[in-house]
């Protein structure tokens, strides 16, 4: 089993979880202290935001007892005493909310009184139990119980669907699960890589709308859901998804104040030397933010690889610039409605230097995306060489790391929200 440990940095701690005395602030990681991480999976149990001692209601007389509390990811434990490595029980964040409440005739050991509550969507409390009712020992106490609750609250509430990629990669970050490319762009790569890289008609033929409607309500809760083997999700479904996201997003991965830069770097490309050329897109490329400029790499790279297939799956780099290009780039035409010949032909002329460019990045990813400039773990699997899918990977879900079905969790090994352990 890993030995987890907490560093923020500065200082080091370690000691296996549930329990920690010296919390790290809420920009610690925590990483495996053995080799280069990978992006962290399922995050819900590891990451820990906030501690200490507050009054608990319960029991069947409704009495108050003092326990010691631990946030950790969107999750709230309660121990008996701070050694203890047993909880006692644990409170859900998402889906809920809290509130500060009257002391009233509840005879609550202090007048700093705060209830955790389902809200509108929440899946309930741990033994269908009705509110939690938490007592600080004052009113410093309770401010920053109630700061700490709400974060993780409202960054769970966010819609991915509705975020740019700089925001999804900044909350995943948050709760440490994330690396530089969003997770569900990880988790279909990932998945497409090892089941559907071969498929015909990839990219192009529609998935499951049912299905894909399931995932894209789960993402958008933060719920992270595995895709299972291709006979749960095939593959036509994922590769839907991983469409509905890029173009769902309100900023495509390459941002639209770019859009003039990149247009003439194309346009550079099509009447001049390529190998020249490539070096000026190169050098556009550079100038991205560093969460689009890894997405588009990461997305790239995928393409690449399956262009590499195209004799299987008929999808060439023309095929697959036709289908991402607009998700990628979107032209400024798109915004404005068209009112004469003119603007609609620049649409038309906008739409094919989109798919230009498109086709580029991924024809000649590996001039424009070298390994020698990975900054990231994340992009050690997406290699340029042909070679056999990686062995799949178990879809078991697990709730936290030392309560892996197959005891074998490993974050090293595991991209996907997934138990980590690979099948024999």
């Amino acid at each position: 089993m890993t030995d987890w440990s907490l560093t923020d940095g500065t200082s080091h701690a370690t000691r296996h979880w549930p329990g920690s005395v010296s919390a790290p602030s809420i920009h610690s990681r925590v990483v495996p202290t053995q080799t280069q991480p990978q992006p962290q999976a399922q995050p819900r149990r590891n990451v820990l935001i906030h501690q200490g001692w507050l009054t608990k209601r319960g029991g069947n007389f409704a009495s108050w007892r003092r326990r010691w509390f631990v946030l950790r990811g969107d999750i709230i434990f309660y121990f008996r005493e701070i050694d203890d490595a047993k909880h006692l029980g644990e409170i859900p964040l998402s889906g809920n909310v809290v509130r500060r409440v009257d002391q009233g005739d509840m005879r609550a050991p202090s007048k700093y009184l705060f209830e955790i509550s389902p809200g509108e969507g929440s899946e309930g409390f741990a033994r269908d139990r009705g509110n939690y009712l938490l007592s600080a020992s004052n009113l410093l106490d309770m401010d920053e119980w109630l700061t700490k609750i709400n974060f993780v609250i409202s960054q769970q509430s966010q819609c991915m669907f509705k975020q740019t990629i700089s925001e999804t990669v900044s909350r995943e970050r948050t709760f440490q699960f994330g690396g530089v490319v969003p997770m569900i762009v990880l988790q279909c790569c990932t998945f497409l890589r090892q089941h559907g890289i071969k498929e015909v008609g990839l990219f192009r033929q529609p998935g499951r709308a049912n299905r894909i409607k399931y995932l894209q309500e789960k993402y958008d809760k933060s719920k992270y859901p595995p895709f299972g083997t291709p006979v749960d999700t095939d593959v036509h479904t994922v590769a839907s998804l991983l469409k509905l996201y890029l173009r769902s997003i309100p900023e495509p991965v390459i941002p639209q104040e770019f859009n003039d830069c990149f247009v003439a770097a194309t346009r550079f490309y099509k009447e001049s030397d390529p190998a020249e050329a490539i070096q000026v897109v190169k050098g556009q490329l550079k100038g991205l933010p560093d969460p689009s400029y890894d997405c588009l790499k990461y997305v790239c790279r995928f393409l690449h690889a399956v262009q590499e297939h195209s004799d299987s799956n008929k999808m060439d780099c023309s095929n697959l610039a036709v289908v991402f290009g607009p998700n990628i780039l979107r032209s400024n035409a798109e915004e404005g409605s068209f009112t004469d010949i003119k603007e609609m032909m620049k649409v038309v002329k906008d739409t094919s230097t989109v798919n230009d460019l498109t086709r580029i990045l991924i024809e000649h990813s590996v001039e424009l995306f070298p390994q020698s400039d990975d900054k990231s773990a994340v992009f050690t699997e997406m290699s340029y060489e042909k070679s056999a899918p990686p062995l799949p990977y178990c879809t078991i879900v697990c709730i936290a790391p030392t309560s892996c079905p197959q005891n074998t969790w490993d974050a090293h090994k595991c991209p996907m929200i997934t138990c980590g352990s690979r099948i024999p």
